[in-house]
C-alpha cells in the first residue's frame, strides 16, 4: 500500500556528540542545465523523516539515519540499510524537470537476495511550506521507490551547497540605556552612560575582532557633543566604525514606547536621531530593535519601513513558546493592511525568556568569575546550551545571541577578554561541535537569515494580525 505524510524539518544542532557531522553532496546540474540544491531537506539530527510504506521506512536527504546499523540514508523497519548516502546517484526526472536519488549498495538477506536500492523522486512544488513524502511502490523486489513533493525540489541559482549541519552564532554585544527612568537623562549619563562609550571604544580599538551595537542617540549626541570627549576619541570612533565594528540601530533619540506615543512624536524623536547620525558619520539604521517597550504595536513597523528598515526585532510578546514551537518567531509583518507590501518587513521575536534581551549577558558572570584555561570548557558548554535551546525554533541555521542588558558594559574590556576566549574555543572545537561563532553586528544576522532563506527557498510565515 502507499500513503503520504507531511514532515516538519527540524534544525538540531550536534552537540559534541560527533554523530550525522558529515553533509554527503546533495547538488546536481541537469541534462537541460538546471541546477538543484536538495540539502534544505537533509537533517542533521540524523532522525530524517518516517515515511508510512509497505515495511515503514526513515529517509535523510544526503545524511544518514541514526541507530540503523552503519551509514545509511534510507533505514527500513529501524535495521535494514535499504541505500547508503555514498553510493547515491543523480539522474533527471521529466527531461531534466526534477531530480532522482537513487540509494544503492542496501543489506541483502533471504529477504531481499539482492541489495535494496531505494530511489527518491523530487518533484517541484514552489508553494508547499513543508515537503510532503510518498511511498509508491516496491518494484521490483527490494526497489523502494519514494516520492517527495517540495519547494526545495526547485531549480534554484548555482551556488555553494548549504550546510544544514552549521549552526551560525552572531554575538552581538549591546547595552539598552533607558532615556531616563529612575534618574534624569543627564542623572544616568554621568553616571553610567558616558563611562559605558568611553570604555567600549577603548574595547573596540583594543581588538578589530569585537563588535558593538547602540541605540539612544539622546545619550549618544552627548558623548559626542561632551566637551570631556577628547579628539582622540572622536577620531578613533570613526575608525572603528568605518572598520564595521560599531552599528547604530534604530537610531532614533530613545527606543520609544508602543503605547503611549503620538505618530508626531515618534517621528520627531526618529528624524532628530537620524539627521544627527546621518550628518555626524553618513549612517542612515535600517534595523529595528524593540526590546523593552512593553507589547508591541503595529505602529512601529510600519513607520520603519517607511524610514527605509528591512527588518525589525521585538522582544515582549504574550505566547512566545507558541510562537517558538511552531517556528514563527520570525514572520513578514503587515502591520497596515490598507499599504499592503509597503508596510511589510520581515520580524523576528527575540527567543527566550520574557526579557530575552538580557538572557546571554546573565548566563556568564564574567565579572566575579573570569574565564581561564581551566573553566573556559564549561563556559563553552553554557554556550552550547543556549544555541541548542534555540535552533529547533527557527527556520534557518542562524541564531542571535544579544549579549548585553540595561546599561551593561560599565567595564567591558575585562569582559570582552574573557568571552574573547570562550569564542576562540569554540572556533578551535568548529570540528567537533559545528558552531561557527563570531562577534557581529545586527546587520550581518539579518543578512545571514535572508540569504539563506533565499537559497533554500525558506517560508516564513505572513502576520497580518494587529499589535
Amino acid at each position: 500500500g502507499s500513503s503520504s505524510v507531511t514532515i516538519k524539518l527540524l534544525l538540531v544542532a550536534i552537540i559534541f556528540c560527533g554523530a550525522n557531522s558529515y553533509e554527503y553532496p546533495c547538488t546536481y546540474t541537469s541534462s537541460t542545465g538546471e541546477y538543484y540544491d536538495l540539502s534544505p531537506l537533509s537533517d542533521c539530527s540524523g532522525n530524517g523523516y518516517t515515511v508510512e510504506g509497505d515495511n515503514g521506512f526513515q529517509i535523510n536527504i544526503c545524511n544518514t539515519v541514526v541507530g540503523c546499523g552503519g551509514d545509511s540514508a534510507v533505514c527500513q523497519e529501524g535495521q535494514y540499510n535499504a541505500g547508503e548516502p555514498d553510493h547515491a546517484t543523480f539522474s533527471d526526472f521529466n527531461g531534466g524537470k526534477g531530480v532522482v536519488l537513487t540509494y544503492s549498495n542496501g543489506d541483502n538477506d533471504a529477504g531481499c537476495p539482492q541489495d535494496r536500492v531505494s530511489v527518491v523522486t523530487f518533484i517541484c512544488q514552489e508553494n508547499a511550506t513543508e515537503p510532503q513524502i510518498t511511498f509508491t511502490s516496491e518494484n521490483p523486489k527490494c526497489v523502494y521507490n519514494m516520492q517527495i513533493l517540495s519547494a526545495a525540489a526547485c531549480p534554484t541559482t548555482s551556488a555553494p551547497q548549504i550546510n544544514l549541519c552549521e549552526v551560525n552564532v552572531f554575538l552581538v554585544p549591546h547595552t539598552h540605556d533607558d532615556v531616563g527612568w529612575l534618574e534624569t537623562i543627564e542623572g544616568y549619563y554621568s553616571t553610567q552612560v558616558k563611562n559605558i562609550l568611553d570604555t567600549v571604544l577603548e574595547a573596540l580599538v583594543a581588538n578589530p575582532d569585537r563588535k558593538f551595537i547602540y541605540v539612544e542617540q539622546a545619550y549618544f549626541w552627548r558623548w559626542w557633543t561632551d566637551g570631556n570627549t577628547t579628539d582622540e576619541q572622536r577620531v578613533q570612533f570613526k575608525q572603528i566604525y568605518a572598520n564595521g565594528q560599531f552599528e547604530f540601530v534604530i537610531g532614533g533619540w530613545v527606543m520609544q514606547d508602543e503605547a503611549c506615543t503620538t505618530y508626531g512624536a515618534d517621528i520627531n524623536q526618529m528624524t532628530l536621531g537620524h539627521q544627527f547620525l546621518f550628518n555626524e558619520f553618513g549612517a542612515h539604521p535600517t534595523k529595528g530593535w524593540q526590546l523593552d517597550p512593553f507589547g508591541a504595536s503595529s505602529v512601529t513597523p510600519t513607520l520603519n519601513k517607511l524610514a527605509g528598515f528591512d527588518a525589525h526585532l521585538i522582544d515582549r510578546v504574550s505566547n512566545k513558546a507558541a510562537y517558538a514551537s511552531a517556528q514563527n518567531l520570525q514572520f513578514e509583518w503587515y502591520g497596515s493592511p490598507s499599504m499592503g507590501d509597503k508596510a511589510a518587513i520581515f520580524t523576528e521575536i527575540m527567543d527566550g525568556g520574557t526579557n530575552a534581551y538580557c538572557d546571554w549577558f546573565f548566563a556568564f558572570d564574567f565579572e566575579s568569575n573570569p574565564v581561564n584555561s581551566g573553566n573556559v570548557a564549561q563556559y563553552a558548554q553554557t554556550f552550547i546550551q543556549m544555541v541548542e535551546a534555540r535552533v529547533p525554533n527557527f527556520k534557518t541555521p542562524n541564531i542571535l545571541a544579544a549579549w548585553g542588558c540595561d546599561f551593561q558594559f560599565q567595564n567591558p574590556v575585562p569582559m570582552f577578554e574573557s568571552m574573547d576566549l570562550v569564542v576562540q574555543y569554540l572556533q578551535q572545537n568548529y570540528e567537533t561541535t559545528h558552531i561557527n561563532v563570531k562577534y557581529a553586528l545586527l546587520d550581518e544576522y539579518f543578512d545571514a537569515v535572508k540569504n539563506y532563506a533565499a537559497t533554500a527557498k525558506t517560508q516564513f510565515t505572513v502576520n497580518y494580525a494587529g499589535d
